[in-house]
C-alpha cells in the first residue's frame, strides 16, 4: 500500500484535524502530561511520535466517562478520534479532534458540552470493543523460551501487560512484546556484563 498520510502530514509539534482527513484512527493512550500555556495538556499515544492537545471539551469528556481528573489514570485506555468538521474557530468550520469511542466504559455516555459562552450541545461517546485475538502456540513458545532464563523479566512484562499468564497476549502485541523482551534482556546481559569487569 503506498500511503499518503506521512507525506501529507502538516509541519506541527502535535496531531492536527487534517491528520484525520482519510478517517478516524484509534490508539491507546501511553502519557499524559500537564504543562502551562493555551494547550496545556499533552496526550501521548502508543506508536505516534507527536502527542494530542486536547481542547478543554474533550478534557471534560475523559475526565467524566472515566471519573478520574487524574491524567495518569488515562494510560492503557484507548480513544478513537475524529476530525469534527464541524468546528468553528473565529466564525469558520476548521475542523477539531474529537472522541467518539472509549474503552473502559460499558455503554454509551451521553454528554453536555459547552460550545459557546452560550450555547451548549450534546455529545454520545461509545463503548471502544477490541476484537481479542490470542497468540499462536508457536509464538507463546518463542516468548516462553525468551524468558525461560530470566523471571525477573517474565515478572516485569506479565506487569507491564496487565495480565497474569503469557497465554493472555493479544497477537497484535506479540511483535511489540518480543521486541520488549529482546530489550530487557539485553539490558540485563549488559548491566551483568558491565558489573563483571
Amino acid at each position: 500500500m503506498a500511503s499518503l498520510r506521512m507525506a501529507a502530514a502538516p509541519k506541527s509539534d502535535q496531531l492536527n484535524a487534517c491528520d484525520f482527513f482519510a478517517g478516524p484512527q484509534t490508539y491507546r493512550i501511553s502519557a499524559v502530561t500537564v504543562g502551562t500555556g493555551e494547550q496545556p495538556v499533552s496526550v501521548y499515544f502508543d506508536g505516534v511520535k507527536l502527542p494530542w492537545k486536547p481542547c478543554k471539551s474533550m478534557m471534560r469528556v475523559m475526565m467524566a466517562i472515566w471519573q478520574t481528573e487524574d491524567g495518569d489514570d488515562f494510560v492503557g485506555k484507548s480513544v478513537t478520534i475524529y476530525n469534527d468538521e464541524s468546528v468553528t474557530w473565529a466564525g469558520a468550520a476548521v475542523g477539531g479532534i474529537r472522541i467518539s469511542h472509549a474503552s473502559h466504559i460499558k455503554s454509551p455516555r451521553k454528554l453536555v458540552l459547552r460550545t459557546t459562552k452560550k450555547t451548549t450541545a450534546e455529545v454520545t461517546i461509545l463503548p471502544l470493543v477490541f476484537e481479542v485475538v490470542k497468540i499462536t502456540a508457536d509464538q507463546l513458545a518463542q516468548i516462553t523460551e525468551l524468558l525461560a532464563e530470566h523471571d525477573d523479566i517474565k515478572t516485569a512484562v506479565l506487569a507491564g501487560y496487565k495480565i497474569s499468564s503469557l497465554a493472555d497476549f493479544d497477537a497484535t502485541k506479540f511483535e511489540k512484546a518480543i521486541e520488549a523482551i529482546n530489550k530487557r534482556i539485553g539490558d540485563k546481559a549488559a548491566a551483568l556484563t558491565t558489573k563483571g569487569a
